[in-house]
């Protein structure tokens, strides 16, 4: 069973039925062609990260499908989603079986993050240890370097 998940922005000044709408002519299209719904989602007026076709705002549906394993993802629905003036951008990628219960779900910014209970201790009034003297190194006389060059070229 092949698994995909189908992620639409819908023009933001469609009411909600008119979502509805399209969420349901998109779950038809996928029955007629032997793939199910498996999960679907609608959020309404959700704030984008940046601006598309001049819209700040717009309708996100999150569905995720499954299918035969005979068959891809349908090119005309595809194709229908790519032409619709109402949808603004849609985006399609298959799951894998092993990786689907392993995917960490999207985060929610709406919540309210938490500060962290523990702090690190400042460094203010910490004592510093001097770190460990260097070892001198011996100091060789250029010449005797030389003397046992030579013999080692001879």
């Amino acid at each position: 069973m092949k698994l995909y998940e189908l992620y639409i922005i819908i023009n933001p000044n469609l009411k909600e039925e008119d979502v509805n709408g399209l969420s349901a002519q998109i779950t038809s299209e996928l029955d007629k062609n032997g793939f199910g719904v498996t999960s679907s989602q609608i959020k309404q007026k959700e704030r984008l990260t940046y601006g598309m076709s001049h819209f700040r705002q717009a309708h996100v549906l999150d569905m995720e499908i499954s299918g035969p394993d005979e068959k891809s993802f349908p090119e005309e629905l595809d194709r229908n989603l790519l032409h619709n003036e109402n949808v603004l951008r849609h985006f399609v990628y298959a799951k894998s079986e092993k990786n689907a219960g392993k995917a960490k779900p999207f985060p929610n910014f709406d919540q309210i993050r938490t500060s962290r209970t523990e702090r690190r201790s400042s460094p203010v009034g910490e004592v510093l240890t001097p770190a460990e003297p260097k070892q001198e190194t011996q100091k060789v006389d250029i010449e005797e370097v030389d003397k046992k060059l030579e013999e080692l070229l001879k």
